[in-house]
């Protein structure tokens, strides 16, 4: 999903409802989005990877550390 995608999305919901995201694509546990931010998306497979700052990235990149890149992305990070 992209963030303009998200925007219409969320769009739908009354603005005081509560951001949250699920642990796992299960739908095992649940906590509320504490913060969001700017990354780099490194996919592993088809369903995960990981993310690296942007900062971090261009640091590791000058010195040929740094994973090819993928894709800019939004990260919701949740309270837990």
């Amino acid at each position: 999903m992209t963030v303009k995608e998200l925007i219409e999305e969320l769009k739908q919901y009354p603005e005081d409802h509560l951001v949250v995201a699920s642990k796992d694509g299960e739908g095992n546990n649940f906590s509320p989005i504490s913060d969001l931010g700017q990354y780099i998306y490194i996919p592993e497979n088809t369903w995960c990877g990981e993310v690296w700052s942007v900062q971090d990235y261009e640091d590791n990149r000058e010195e040929d550390d740094a994973p090819p890149k993928e894709a800019n992305c939004v990260v919701l990070w949740p309270t837990n």
